[in-house]
């Protein structure tokens, strides 16, 4: 008596299978870097091949994700992104640049199928690399993976970048935070004649005091660190240092007027 055939494996399982391969990733064209030899020793385990304007079809489409690599001089990262995406337009893409272009990298973070990583002093980030390839096929992200971008998210970012958000930062403090607060009460308590020209910050004199005044700064504050924090995770430069040096002009710019006032009362 013959055996029963074996049951096909359901979906789930099949599913499973397929998320336990290796990443397959291909190179876009890879003439100019040392990508190959990058991701070679920094992602052993994915499958790598490359590809271009001259390759099948089928090969790029076999792949679950594209890198091009355009952190040379010679290269213009916007034209190798519309290059690839009239051939393959929905194709996940991840756009490997040095950085310095905000406008296309702000481009990348906000469209669906790319992402953007930056090249560093000691080379790529493979593991952010990784994590962004699975993010984008829609594969599943081991632990390692998920732990080694979280770390590598802050290497790429220099210690002068961050020297300078920090500097931002004090002199927002030192302008809006106390410049702007300590000339707002000695214009509206201690000059006859003076008042205060913002109707908020009237209002909120008024009704609460100083209180008032201060829990409006706290409030502007905070807003600015969540927008900052946003926009680092997405890695905005505009979102990075836009609010600590809109908040540092504010300051600076009330700051100057109370002491004018004050001066020519």
């Amino acid at each position: 008596m013959s055996s029963p055939a074996k049951p096909p494996n359901p979906p789930e399982q099949d599913s499973e299978n397929t998320d336990r391969r290796g990443l397959r990733i291909g190179l876009w064209e890879p003439s100019t870097t040392q990508i190959e030899s990058e991701l070679k020793s920094g992602l052993p385990d994915a499958e790598r091949s490359v590809v271009g304007r001259d390759v099948n079809p089928l090969e790029v489409h076999a792949v679950d994700c594209l890198i091009a690599d355009c952190s040379a001089p010679e290269v213009t990262s916007a034209a190798v992104y519309e290059q690839i995406r009239e051939l393959y337009p929905e194709k996940p893409l991840v756009v490997i640049t040095p950085g310095g272009d905000a406008a296309f990298i702000e481009r990348l973070e906000t469209t669906d199928d790319a992402a953007h990583v930056p090249r560093t002093e000691t080379g790529i980030p493979a593991a952010l690399v990784s994590a962004r390839c699975k993010r984008l096929a829609a594969r599943p992200l081991s632990a390692a993976d998920a732990d080694d971008s979280e770390e590598t998210a802050d290497e790429p970012r220099p210690i002068a970048h961050r020297l300078g958000l920090w500097t931002l930062w004090l002199i927002a403090v030192a302008t809006y935070g106390v410049g702007d607060s300590v000339s707002t009460i000695i214009a509206v308590f201690l000059v006859d004649g003076l008042g205060e020209g913002n109707p908020l910050v009237a209002v909120l004199l008024a009704e609460f005091g100083i209180r008032g005044l201060l829990g409006l700064k706290i409030l502007v504050f905070l807003i600015a660190i969540t927008i900052n924090l946003y926009g680092r995770k997405r890695e905005d430069w505009l979102g990075y240092y836009g609010p600590p040096a809109f908040v540092a002009l504010l300051g600076a710019i009330l700051t100057a007027s109370n002491l004018i006032a004050i001066a020519t009362a």
